[in-house]
């Protein structure tokens, strides 16, 4: 699960330089980054499906992995930290990150972020190997 969730997760974290709206932010390294947590993980089956809420349901993340923090730093790291409640083994880990455009590059794996604003972002994932699976997940400042 943390091979899906890491690279999917880096496209994007903040230090807010923003504002209170969400609507002036614009999505770069100075605004990302910052510590984010996932808030929300919404699964659709296609895209014609209505999507379901499954961050509590162990489909997607171990409840273990729910409660971790990532955190993008100024000088191009992160880090990955198994906060609450602690995986066996510990999950926690670090790496480089980089923003280019609305793409989130995190050890070298890139990802659209496709929703971004100054105190949250999204990333969605779409499965061609299955049934045009769609995952949006959100992940929420710190």
């Amino acid at each position: 699960m943390k091979k899906l969730i890491l690279p999917v997760f880096f496209a994007a974290f903040i230090f807010s330089s923003c504002g209170k709206s969400d609507k002036n932010c614009t999505l770069t390294s100075a605004s990302l980054q910052g510590s984010y947590k996932i808030s929300s993980i919404k699964y659709k089956g296609s895209s014609t499906q209505a999507e379901t809420e499954v961050l509590n349901t162990g489909l997607f993340l171990p409840a273990c992995e729910v409660d971790n923090i990532f955190s993008f730093n100024n000088n191009g790291t992160y880090t990955y930290t198994d906060a609450g409640v602690v995986c066996n083994p510990n999950s926690s880990d670090a790496g480089v990150w980089s923003v280019s455009g609305n793409t989130l590059t995190v050890d070298g794996d890139a990802t659209p972020v496709t929703n971004f604003g100054c105190s949250s972002f999204q990333i969605t994932e779409y499965d061609s190997f299955q049934n045009g699976d769609i995952t949006v997940l959100t992940f929420a400042r710190q």
